[in-house]
């Protein structure tokens, strides 16, 4: 099994102090079937997202920090 993650800033500007970063994921896994000769099942998975935080200070000690994340997923590979 492969599996791969990259998370880093986007290129959107950061308005009204919130923090935007992109995600992506792929997977890939290979599998063979024991006793059949050249038999095998593939499964892979994609995942792409946009994530938007924002810290909140509310006191010396404590933050707050909400956060939006939306994005898409596609899933491939041999049917069972």
């Amino acid at each position: 099994m492969n599996y791969a993650i990259i998370t880093h800033p986007s290129g959107l500007p950061a308005r009204f102090r919130v923090k935007w970063e992109t995600r992506y994921d792929h997977s890939h896994n290979r599998t063979p079937t024991p006793g059949l000769p050249k038999t095998s099942g593939a499964v892979q998975r994609l995942r792409l997202s946009l994530e938007g935080a924002m810290r909140r200070v509310l006191s010396p000690v404590s933050r707050l920090t909400p956060s939006l994340e939306v994005g898409g997923r596609w899933d491939g590979g041999d049917a069972e």
